[in-house]
């Protein structure tokens, strides 16, 4: 079974106004709170030292309060730079190596995912089949699928009878590291990504589309959805359907 869950995001440590009062802004006339979804316009209005109008920068005669429209505006702008501020990290189970593959080409992400060569479980998992498999190819991948498993309980019990005998470590880690190869690329897998919104942003845009990868869209989506409720200001350009396509305003 497929989890995505989000287990770590960036949060702030000191108020927004004490950001402003320690860049040189006696009376910041913007709003405070500790919310990191607003870390993106702090950083925008550090840029600019927009945190109000006054001495500190005499060439502002207007400054935005509300950092809903401040994000807003520095999304309309393009100015994405600002949102590598805030990070987010995933863990992911039970996604297939097909999908996992694809997800570790967004280089901008950090991976940690299951070693094949160090995990070997006793019973095969339940590989991560595609919905769309042609009825005239289903029966031909299901006797491939069931004879896999056969294959993986009798390298199981080969296992156990050498380790029974005293086989070392490094000789189980070498075996598996062999066995792992006809393993088929539909063997679940865990995985915990960290990104920073910008780089979220950047592979939902790219995997979130009618033409993406069945599983890796449906993944993404949910990924999606859940940085859209924990960060809704620098998600708010992004509408996601019900069919998992994302759509970013332009």
């Amino acid at each position: 079974m497929t989890a995505v869950v989000l287990v770590a995001c960036t949060r702030m440590m000191v108020p927004i106004e004490t950001v402003a009062r320690i860049v040189g802004v006696c009376d910041p006339t913007v709003e405070d709170g500790m919310d990191a979804d607003f870390l993106p316009a702090v950083a925008g209005k550090l840029c600019y030292r927009s945190f109000g109008v006054g001495d500190h920068n005499i060439l502002l005669t207007r400054s935005r309060t509300d950092l809903v429209e401040a994000t807003a505006n520095l999304l309309r702008q393009g100015h994405h730079s600002v949102l590598e501020h805030v990070s987010a990290t995933f863990l992911l189970t039970g996604v297939s190596r097909v999908m996992t593959h694809e997800l570790v080409r967004h280089r901008h992400m950090s991976p940690s995912q299951l070693s094949g060569r160090f995990v070997w479980p006793a019973e095969p998992e339940e590989p991560v089949l595609p919905s769309a498999m042609p009825d005239e190819l289903r029966e031909t991948a299901v006797r491939t699928v069931a004879a896999l498993r056969h294959w993986h309980r009798v390298c199981s019990a080969w296992l156990r009878r050498r380790m029974d005998d005293g086989m070392p470590f490094a000789e189980r880690k070498r075996v598996a590291s062999l066995l792992r190869r006809l393993l088929p690329q539909a063997t679940p897998t865990d995985i915990l990504v960290t990104g920073n919104l910008r780089a979220w942003r950047e592979a939902i845009a790219k995997r979130c589309t009618q033409e993406a990868e069945e599983e890796i869209r449906d993944v993404m989506a949910k990924v999606a959805r859940a940085l859209k409720a924990v960060f809704p200001a620098c998600m708010q350009d992004m509408r996601i359907g019900d069919d998992g396509i994302v759509e970013f305003d332009r």
